[in-house]
């Protein structure tokens, strides 16, 4: 795709296919000011002109208003005094609450009263739990979160064409979804998803736009401060380009189903240290092992014929069990998201 210049008509396009997929979160004038704002900041971008789509959009355009407007909704919704009490916030801190809601969601799977579905939903909601509730395993456990929830709409369709005809299967990853919405918010700060918004947008211009890392972080803060901090409570003249630029950058949580991501502020070592990697190299040996055996005890399947075409999906993962591909993951995942925000490129055809 070629660079175009952006029109009024892209713009409106952009927004129109915002609003036909998620809730609006902006009035009509205030949609006015900020089309305007960023008419003055892209200038010219990438266009998807699929004949499948209903609009020709303007990707990068579209990615900032979405995450604009996706995090202008997680910002406001910090603020509620009353929040929804079936989530991973309404347990507070600590991991006492999340040790009894693991036992009690325990105690369900092993309910043969109870419908599959429901127990196929503690399952996976405990899977999840089970690493959340150890305090050594925080930072390993939020970045498999981070990453599970971010590809799941993309896997989910794979999953489902693969398992069409396994009931057993189509209703265990129906359940994940379920489980999911237990986990779109985790308890953070309102200022953590500023942070999250900064890190996005500047990512988008710089990364996907390639504009000027000065110009580009200027712009990110602004739209910050004038679209999503509303009460302006929150010091963001505080924020420094080295916290993007120079600093780890991590997964902190999700919130109102997106990704937050926070900057690491100690400049003197690394977010995910020696004891971090290691971790996560357990848990995908064990996941590599439990692949491994699957396939050995079965007949050859469609997700085989699938994975033949490409890289086998075990010496992929192996790949994640050596200390570079390891850090390039973890440095990477804000680049990833703001280049393929598959939350968001769900609705595409």
């Amino acid at each position: 795709m070629t660079k175009q210049k952006l029109t009024n008509k892209l713009m409106l396009d952009a927004f129109n296919f915002y609003h036909k997929n998620f809730k609006k979160i902006f009035s009509q004038e205030e949609e006015k000011v900020l089309s305007q704002k960023l008419l003055s900041i892209v200038k010219y971008d990438y266009l998807n002109t699929n004949a499948n789509l209903p609009y020709i959009i303007p990707q990068n355009t579209l990615y900032l208003i979405y995450f604009i407007c996706e995090y202008k909704k997680a910002y406001i919704h910090s603020y509620k005094t009353n929040k929804p009490t079936n989530n991973l916030e309404s347990l507070g801190k600590g991991n006492a609450k999340k040790q009894q809601e693991f036992k009690k969601n325990l105690a369900d799977i092993y309910d043969e009263n109870l419908d599959k579905e429901i127990r196929f939903e503690q399952f996976f909601k405990n899977m999840l739990l089970l690493l959340l509730k150890k305090p050594s395993y925080k930072k390993v456990s939020l970045l498999l979160l981070g990453l599970f929830y971010t590809q799941y709409p993309f896997l989910k369709p794979f999953f489902n064409e693969i398992y069409k005809d396994n009931n057993e299967r189509l209703k265990a990853i129906n359940s994940i979804e379920y489980t999911l919405e237990f986990f779109e918010y985790t308890n953070l700060s309102s200022g953590k998803i500023l942070n999250s918004a900064l890190i996005l947008i500047y990512t988008v211009l710089t990364q996907n736009l390639n504009m000027n890392e000065d110009t580009a972080y200027n712009y990110a803060k602004t739209l910050v401060n004038t679209f999503i901090n509303n009460k302006n409570d929150f010091p963001v003249d505080s924020f420094r380009q080295a916290h993007i630029t120079k600093q780890d950058i991590y997964y902190a949580g999700i919130y109102n189903g997106i990704p937050i991501f926070q900057w690491y502020i100690n400049e003197k070592e690394k977010y995910f240290k020696e004891k971090d990697r290691q971790k996560l190299k357990v848990i995908i040996n064990l996941f590599i092992k439990g692949l491994a055996s699957e396939d050995a005890s079965n007949e050859a399947t469609d997700l085989e014929a699938i994975i033949s075409k490409e890289k086998s999906i075990l010496e992929t993962l192996n790949n994640f069990t050596n200390d570079k591909e390891i850090d390039t993951l973890i440095n990477s995942v804000h680049i990833q998201f703001a280049k393929l925000p598959f939350t968001l490129l769900k609705y595409f055809p």
